[in-house]
């Protein structure tokens, strides 16, 4: 089952127009987060998340995210994780379906508690803002996890949550278009730049447009279309690859190939349908065709800079000693913080000041993995155990149909949390779709959880 065409092309063009009018002013963007934050939570408490609304609708507020901070909407800035918080809270607390909630992510989420005993923020506010900024991911991330733990879906349920997800990145792709210089009058460099990513972080946005990316791939690899329309999902596919390659960040797009090649790996290694396979196969020519096309056409835009960039090459054309453009030192820098305090840590949100206490740049981390270690000691490491082995064993527990995706969720979130830490709404959201249940093709179109035995 699939989306009516029709329907699907004209939402569409309505996010065309939605992304065009947010660039005029931040009310319009402001408007469009409230009315639809009030129309979620309606739709979700009304239809007693019978149809799993919840899940749809937390997956467009995910991608909204990026929207409403880079067109400077009157939204807290740490909106988009409150957003799908609420979201999905509202949906297990109305829905008439029995839901586990795991034991390991209680145990996460209290062992992130103690590193709030030892902060020391200059001043109260600046703290309040820093500890949310550092703890809003990681709940969004346990919310996300109980939400979606061994949660039923069918392949139509699967395909629609894409096509919710898609329609803010289309209208974030409107966005960029309209706020891009022209590109003969961009001095290009070989660092990300904020000039092509809308005047926002180069490194949210290729977050962003890497989801877009990742999921029109696995998309047209798996036969599904987005909009009904093959060119169609070419065209954003297309999109997508370019302007993630423009920002000249590239998390994003790294992410999005590592979480393809996962899922084609693992399909290929445990699906016992031949024919879907060579599909399968076919489909990920047409995407690699595509994707070789787009970086050649934007290579070409940028005068060869963004060649030297993805080569990790210098402005001297050496190949720079550091392909993680500066995460690695601040990296050394949180090991340092966790050697000083062992046990509760340096405090949430108090590795920057770390930094600058011992003659650093203050730099928020952008890994999630070490700013874990640093900000929580001791107990940072159990939490890093139980986000990092949960998915793996769940992977093994996991059918069949499953697997590729529960593959492709762990790399893009792993490979996020490393590169963009939890700046976004998105590595948590994604991480509890890696442990849904995709239900054979011939399954009854719906949703639902059974009890854990």
């Amino acid at each position: 089952m699939q989306e009516k065409p029709f329907r699907v092309t004209i939402l569409l063009a309505l996010h065309a127009v939605l992304g065009f009018l947010s660039t005029l002013s931040p009310m319009f963007g402001t408007a469009w987060g409230v009315i639809f934050m009030l129309g979620a939570l309606y739709v979700v408490i009304k239809n007693y998340n019978e149809n799993n609304e919840a899940a749809y609708l937390a997956a467009y507020w995910m991608a909204l995210e990026i929207v409403m901070r880079m067109t400077h909407t009157h939204l807290p800035y740490e909106a988009g994780k409150y957003g799908v918080i609420l979201i999905l809270l509202a949906g297990l607390w109305v829905e008439e379906k029995p839901f586990y909630f795991p034991r390991h992510f209680l145990i996460y989420a209290l062992v992130l508690l103690p590193a709030l005993t030892v902060v020391d923020f200059p001043d109260l506010n600046r703290g309040r803002k820093d500890i949310l900024f550092n703890l809003s991911g990681p709940m969004s991330l346990l919310i996300s996890a109980i939400y979606f733990y061994q949660r039923d879906v069918t392949q139509a349920q699967f395909n629609k949550l894409f096509t919710y997800l898609i329609l803010p990145i289309f209208a974030l792709g409107i966005i960029l278009f309209f706020k891009t210089p022209d590109l003969e009058t961009v001095k290009f460099t070989l660092n990300s730049t904020a000039k092509l990513s809308g005047g926002f972080g180069a490194n949210q946005v290729s977050t962003i447009l890497g989801v877009g990316v990742f999921v029109m791939g696995i998309s047209l690899f798996f036969g599904y279309s987005i909009s009904g329309y093959k060119l169609i999902d070419i065209g954003m596919l297309v999109i997508f690859i370019i302007r993630g390659l423009l920002t000249f960040s590239r998390g994003g797009i790294f992410s999005a190939i590592g979480a393809l090649m996962a899922a084609l790996l693992v399909f290929a290694i445990y699906s016992n349908n031949r024919q879907l396979v060579r599909q399968i196969f076919v489909g990920s020519i047409l995407v690699g065709i595509v994707g070789f096309g787009a970086f050649t056409y934007t290579n070409k835009l940028t005068g060869g800079f963004l060649e030297r960039r993805y080569a990790n090459e210098s402005t001297n054309k050496f190949k720079k000693k550091d392909f993680t453009t500066g995460r690695l030192d601040i990296l050394m820098d949180e090991i340092e913080a966790f050697e000083d305090y062992p046990i509760l840590g340096a405090g949430v949100g108090m590795g920057k000041y770390y930094r600058v206490a011992h003659g650093k740049v203050m730099h928020a981390s952008h890994t999630e993995f070490s700013r874990l270690l640093s900000e929580h000691g001791l107990y940072g490491i159990i939490a890093l155990l139980i986000i990092l082995f949960s998915p793996l064993v769940y992977f093994f527990q996991a059918n069949n149909e499953s697997k590729p995706f529960v593959a492709a969720f762990i790399v893009v979130t792993f490979l996020t949390m490393t590169t963009a830490a939890m700046r976004l709404a998105m590595p948590g959201f994604f991480y509890g779709l890696i442990f849904i249940s995709l239900l054979p093709a011939l399954e009854d179109d719906s949703i639902h959880r059974e009890q854990a035995q």
